[in-house]
């Protein structure tokens, strides 16, 4: 009887094996998902992408390519198994379900890394196939949109004067210069118009060639203010997050002298933004009918409330 029941425990199909490569391919996805995220908003700047998705080197070193060697072993392991469970008879229902599922959890992480790797090597002869299958299998994505362009015509702001020969600003009582300059490029020219040509063909979506778009236009530059002293000294980069951990920005913090700088980027920073707090934040006024207590008023009223027991600040003054 005993011989019987563990027969049938072995024909169902659901040992420890199978359950534990599903349980690890799920685990693997998970941190795939994970992994996406980080990769894409923990870079300083737009060129860390690919070192964070598939690492500095061509070697093993990167964690979609984790992903894939998890994936490709999965693979085989489940080949293997379904062979041995084929010659010895033993494939049932439940085992297959399973195995099916297993193959399409390594199936997902095998891709992910194909698609990623295609789209940071656009140029390499596989990404084409790869891109080809990826239109095949989904409706089409919003892969690339160009950064709108919003310049507006300089003027004075208040104590910022506009001086069009040199294109600043020039503010002589916070002792700051202003200009609107670049502060990130966020793209390569070349490997943006692989990565269109494997998206579109020969012409982006509005008809344009291209292989005719202009690299300035491909490489998206951002733009911000920067701060410089009056005598043409750079200060700071004020900006958000991106800006200020761009290459861009880097290379001009570090070229910061503070020999010749007329102030610390901290105060450059802290004038500049108490100028904008003057501007958007209300400043509270004073009521004159507000009563005004003296200091020894204070300390009286503070002895009667307390007496011995008043706070020990009393004694510091």
């Amino acid at each position: 009887m005993k011989r019987g029941v563990r027969g049938r425990r072995r024909l169902t199909g659901l040992d420890p094996l199978n359950w534990s490569l599903f349980a690890v391919l799920v685990v693997s996805l998970f941190f795939k998902r994970v992994m996406d995220i980080w990769g894409a908003v923990t870079p300083r700047d737009c060129d860390e992408v690919a070192v964070n998705f598939l690492g500095p080197t061509p070697a093993l070193d990167g964690p979609f390519e984790v992903f894939l060697v998890i994936g490709l072993a999965a693979a085989a392991l489940l080949f293997v198994q379904v062979l041995d469970s084929l010659l010895a008879r033993r494939a049932t229902l439940a085992f297959g379900l399973l195995w099916a599922v297993n193959l399409a959890l390594a199936g997902l992480l095998v891709w992910s890394f194909a698609l990623t790797w295609a789209w940071l090597n656009p140029g390499a002869p596989a990404a084409r196939p790869i891109f080809r299958i990826a239109t095949a299998l989904q409706p089409p994505l919003d892969y690339w949109r160009l950064p709108p362009v919003n310049e507006r015509e300089p003027a004075n702001e208040g104590d910022w004067i506009w001086d069009e020969a040199t294109r600043t600003w020039t503010n002589q009582p916070l002792g700051l210069i202003r200009r609107y300059e670049v502060v990130r490029f966020c793209n390569q020219p070349e490997r943006v118009r692989a990565q269109l040509k494997l998206i579109y063909g020969e012409r982006i979506e509005d008809g344009r060639l291209i292989e005719e778009l202009d690299a300035d236009y491909l490489e998206a530059p951002r733009k911000g203010y920067v701060l410089y002293d009056l005598e043409n000294n750079y200060l700071v980069t004020p900006g958000g997050p991106y800006v200020q951990t761009s290459t861009l920005t880097r290379q001009r913090d570090a070229a910061y002298d503070p020999d010749k700088a007329a102030m610390s980027p901290e105060e450059a920073e802290r004038r500049y933004f108490e100028w904008i707090d003057s501007l958007y934040v209300p400043q509270r006024a004073r009521d004159p009918d507000f009563p005004r207590i003296p200091k020894d008023e204070i300390d009286r009223i503070v002895a009667e409330s307390w007496g011995d027991e008043r706070p020990s600040w009393h004694d510091n003054d």
